[in-house]
């Protein structure tokens, strides 16, 4: 898909050794009711300014992610199960916008992986995120992964049982950027983790303490934990 647009309803699509869907350029999907299941990489693959919004969909047991978008991609993704995948459920960087809403991602079978990451870790990526009212539980690896140059909203999440921690926060040193919240997180995180990419000592981050938590009014500019800054080393 190059520079179409499609749309998928009640469509079941399975692939031994692929990607299940290949988006690049300014390719455009939308599909509702879809079943993509057993892809022998990622079942959605996005790269270029390409473009998806699934509805009601189920992306299962994919060998590497569920969904994957790089480049200038958006990821609207809502009512939807990503289940069982080998490394992430559903990973967006470099300057990707990805939005959730209302899913489920459980079942992630990489220990050294996260089911949910958005990860802005060189000199100019910029990735927005938000993600409301998901249950991310059950992962072998870290739930929620926000690292480096990340915009993030998380808003009623709950979040559970992943064994390497339900939501962690990384410092990048290659763009020297933290994840910055628009608002204060609500929802249930087990286990907060605050850590850094590289090695060094690096100051930890609260969760809370930001000008307001999510679904309010707040204040253009401000960040929880914006202004923490990793130790210098000798």
């Amino acid at each position: 898909m190059g520079k179409s647009t499609a749309t998928l309803t009640d469509v079941a699509l399975s692939t031994e050794d692929g990607l299940g869907i290949w988006m690049v350029q300014n390719a455009q999907l939308s599909a509702q009711n879809c079943h993509v299941t057993h892809s022998g990489r990622s079942g959605f693959a996005l790269f270029g300014f390409a473009s998806v919004n699934l509805r009601n969909c189920l992306v299962e047991r994919c060998v590497i992610h569920g969904i994957c978008a790089r480049g200038h991609t958006k990821v609207e993704i809502d009512g939807c199960q990503v289940l069982n995948c080998g490394r992430r459920g559903v990973y967006g960087y470099q300057n990707n916008t990805l939005r959730m809403t209302d899913c489920t991602v459980r079942g992630t079978e990489d220990p050294t992986r996260s089911a949910v990451e958005a990860a802005g870790g060189r000199e100019g990526d910029s990735v927005d995120v938000s993600i409301k009212r998901c249950t991310v539980h059950s992962n072998k690896g870290a739930g929620i992964r926000l690292r480096g140059a990340v915009a993030y909203r998380l808003e009623e999440n709950e979040c559970t049982g992943s064994g390497e921690g339900d939501l962690h926060m990384s410092y990048c040193e290659e763009n020297g950027s933290w994840p910055k919240a628009s608002c204060e997180p609500t929802g249930k995180y087990d286990m907060v983790q605050n850590d850094q990419d590289s090695a060094g000592d690096v100051e930890t981050l609260p969760l809370s303490g930001g000008p307001a938590v999510c679904g309010q009014d707040v204040e253009s500019g401000k960040a929880v934990g914006a202004q923490s800054k990793p130790k210098q080393t000798a």
